[in-house]
């Protein structure tokens, strides 16, 4: 049997922030060591609002990315597990809600030339770091470093594409701490270097049409088939 002693300042506060944030019971009895039942009987007598935890919530449409340019068909480097679907029965197992799974990727968004720590994102997330580390990873299939670097990737993808800009400047605006690791970076997990990729979207913008294969090696099928 589960320890049910929640009635404590620390696990008061806890709970009402993980509330607000719009965790359920389930997801608050997991934090704090509790049942999902004791969890929603103290909640009923402090007045606090429980958020839902089935996932019907999810109103936000996936942002999917599919191509780099007009003219460019070329996929970019999916990130995490879109399907709306698959959104919602992740929460409904305990991961991010929504509005919260929302605040973390517009944070990554708008520091993205910045370091991106794993305490910054949970304390977003109004959990502890080992705690929010697991319910990203639940949620979007892969560890809060693993998402950062492929929206890194993925945004370098983008400005090679659209953008005169030299390798360099492209490393520094997305948050590489240098050159080389932005080459080996998205070598890695897109299957090309950098200047393949550009040399490739500039042979093919020039198609009047704008359509042409799509160039993908082995590295990039089992990245896309995730």
């Amino acid at each position: 049997m589960r320890a049910t002693k929640i009635f404590t300042k620390a696990n008061v506060i806890k709970i009402k922030s993980m509330a607000d944030n719009g965790f359920g019971s389930a997801q608050i009895a997991d934090a704090i060591g509790s049942t999902p039942g004791s969890v929603r009987c103290m909640c009923s007598k402090m007045k606090i609002k429980l958020g839902r935890t089935k996932g019907s919530g999810c109103s936000a449409k996936p942002r999917i990315i599919s191509k780099v340019s007009e003219a460019s068909f070329l996929e970019l480097v999916p990130l995490g597990r879109n399907s709306e679907a698959q959104i919602a029965v992740r929460n409904a197992r305990g991961g991010l809600p929504p509005c919260v799974r929302r605040r973390i990727h517009d944070y990554i968004a708008a520091h993205l030339d910045q370091k991106i720590t794993n305490d910054a994102l949970a304390h977003i997330a109004g959990l502890s770091t080992a705690h929010f580390c697991a319910v990203f990873k639940q949620t979007e299939g892969m560890s809060p470093h693993c998402y950062v670097l492929q929206y890194r990737v993925r945004r370098t993808q983008q400005l090679l594409a659209s953008a005169a800009m030299s390798l360099a400047e492209i490393a520094d605006a997305v948050g590489f701490s240098n050159q080389s690791h932005c080459i080996q970076s998205f070598r890695k997990i897109v299957g090309v270097t950098p200047g393949d990729y550009r040399c490739h979207c500039l042979q093919n913008s020039a198609h009047s049409d704008g359509a042409f294969e799509v160039l993908q090696t082995p590295q990039q099928s089992s990245v896309f088939a995730k």
